[in-house]
């Protein structure tokens, strides 16, 4: 049998300096601290964002904060093109940006202003602070993000939140065209925050398939509205040919703090004008380990359904590997008590040792996975005391490289001290 030796490492270490960016935002008192800049595709290989582009900025409407909105790049898929699908992208978003009152001066089509969308891209980067920060809501592939964050000043990434919910988007996938992925985009230094897939608001989802009448059922709302915005935001839905609004999980997300964005969730705030307080702290986080800022002697890998986002670590030979990163979330309790659950793979062989440290003191006794089936398994650890800015580390030592993988960190908060 092999051994495999695992060690999850919390090394918390919280400067001192800094209480603004203690607060994880993106709300403070009530006004929403920072930016916001949008990334949508549109022109190739799927039509859903033509209808989400509209409802995204009828969110940031609802929560008044269109004026938040420096950067825009859309048709962003630079290495296939549709004249028909960039037609209709384009009035998705030039529609929209006209009846929401969106200064055209923050539009960028890439397939005819791409130095323009990079240059924006660079100087709203370049322009964050802690006290200013820009969320950056990733509704396309990666490849354009990545030249615009690439150009901007180093030192100002830091303050840069990106959001995406998308396997495909992330540049992972059956399907690939993309030259870049989220790793390219991590590895530049911004906070990666993993929103859970927009499940709820595709009918069925896939390119080419039809909704049901029940599915349509569903945003009818949007037809009927008194709002004229809203049906016009219909006719894109009809347009899409399915009911398919996906990428607006992520600004919904954002602006609330909940990830589970339905139809209904839409109605109640974008029809009905109810608008639902955001969380104060998300009650689970969950920390997916592709997106850890540093993956040692680990590669992202597509998994079955099974596995959380589709994506895990494996290692890419034996011996030490490890991921590892600073905890900066968006909804997070300052500091606290954290309920702790590492989901974990290591085959049938067993044998793995594993024990969780906060400043390198181990937090209750070592666990073994056991032999078995080789799926699957979590094991959970009680009471962890948390900061905003510690560090987060998994460590793997096998002399197999098929042993180890590791699918996500989840936190589920407690208390907050």
């Amino acid at each position: 049998m092999k051994k495999v030796f695992v060690i999850a490492v919390l090394s918390l270490n919280l400067p001192l300096c800094a209480s603004v960016q203690a607060q994880t935002g993106p709300w403070v008192e009530g006004a929403l601290r920072g930016r916001i800049a949008l990334s949508h595709d549109g022109n190739f290989n799927d039509e859903d964002d033509w209808a989400a582009f509209p409802v995204v900025i009828a969110l940031l409407d609802a929560y008044g904060v269109t004026d938040k909105l420096v950067h825009v790049d859309f048709n962003n898929i630079i290495q296939a093109s549709d004249a028909r699908f960039e037609k209709e992208m384009t009035a998705s978003v030039l529609v929209a940006a006209d009846r929401y009152g969106i200064r055209p001066s923050v539009l960028h089509n890439c397939r005819t202003d791409l130095e323009g969308a990079v240059r924006s891209i660079r100087d709203a980067v370049s322009a964050s602070s802690a006290e200013n920060p820009l969320y950056y809501l990733l509704a396309g592939p990666m490849d354009v993000p990545y030249r615009g964050i690439l150009a901007a000043d180093p030192a100002k990434r830091r303050h840069v939140y990106c959001l995406s919910h998308s396997v495909w988007n992330d540049g992972f996938g059956k399907r690939r065209i993309q030259g870049r992925t989220k790793r390219d985009v991590i590895a530049l230094g911004v906070h990666w925050i993993q929103v859970e897939p927009g499940d709820r608001l595709q009918y069925p989802g896939t390119p080419g398939s039809k909704s049901t009448p029940e599915n349509w059922a569903r945003f009818q709302w949007l037809r009927d509205s008194h709002d004229e915005r809203l049906q016009w935001a219909y006719t894109r839905l009809q347009a899409v040919g399915r009911c398919d609004v996906s990428d607006a999980t992520i600004t919904y997300a954002f602006l609330t703090g909940d990830e589970q964005c339905d139809p209904r969730k839409l109605e109640v705030l974008l029809d009905k004008h109810e608008k639902p307080k955001p969380l104060t702290i998300r009650p689970t986080i969950r920390l997916e380990a592709e997106n850890f800022a540093v993956l040692e002697n680990f590669m992202p890998v597509y998994g079955p359904r099974q596995v959380s986002q589709r994506l895990f670590v494996r290692r890419n030979h034996s011996g030490k590997a490890m991921i590892r990163t600073s905890f900066h979330e968006i909804y997070a309790a300052q500091s606290g008590h954290c309920e702790v659950a590492i989901r974990y793979h290591d085959q049938a062989n067993g044998g793995a040792t594993f024990v969780l440290h906060v400043n390198s003191v181990p937090q209750g006794p070592s666990w073994k996975s056991p032999a078995g089936d080789g799926a699957w398994k979590t094991h959970t650890i009680h009471d962890v005391a948390l900061r905003v800015g510690d560090e987060i580390a998994v460590e793997v030592q096998s002399d197999s490289r098929e042993e180890g993988d590791l699918d996500y960190v989840e936190l589920k908060c407690q208390r907050q001290k």
